[in-house]
């Protein structure tokens, strides 16, 4: 079962990556391409992907959310950080990107303090915020608060 995932997944990506070659213009099949490699675990292809969608449909703030995401799976956290404020700035609700820059401060950058005042500011926009792990984000902020910081 799992290896007949892995082939489709992989005829998904190949047909994907053909679309792009037909039509190098059509920025909605970068977006799906990046987003097959987004899925995959496959930052560096993801990135390549999110950036020539981004060249062809500048602004689109979802997409820099997920090339943020993809920056920070491949240890550039800094750069992760610039996407999300890029896309705060145009959206300050934009509760995707305000997460992941907590979740990059907290993880990418050890910078708890800074992930803590991210996280508050997500809950007053979105008070039933959640992880993809479904944990409440009001629980994330509380559990760190409680927790003594590391040296």
């Amino acid at each position: 079962h799992e290896q007949a995932r892995a082939q489709e997944t992989a005829r998904a990506i190949a047909t994907l990556e053909k679309a792009t070659q037909d039509k190098p213009n059509a920025g909605q099949a970068w977006v799906e391409l990046g987003h097959a490699y987004f899925d995959t675990g496959q930052a560096k292809q993801a990135i390549d992907a999110y950036n020539k969608a981004l060249a062809l449909l500048p602004g689109d703030l979802n997409v820099m959310t997920d090339l943020g995401v993809m920056y920070h799976q491949d240890g550039q956290h800094q750069k992760a950080i610039d996407l999300f404020d890029q896309v705060l700035q145009n959206n300050p609700k934009h509760e995707q990107a305000r997460f992941n820059k907590g979740v990059v401060l907290l993880t990418g950058l050890n910078d708890r303090k800074a992930a803590l005042a991210e996280w508050k500011i997500l809950v007053q926009y979105h008070p039933m915020a959640a992880a993809p792990s479904g944990k409440m984000v009001a629980d994330l902020i509380d559990q760190l608060e409680k927790e003594p910081a590391k040296p």
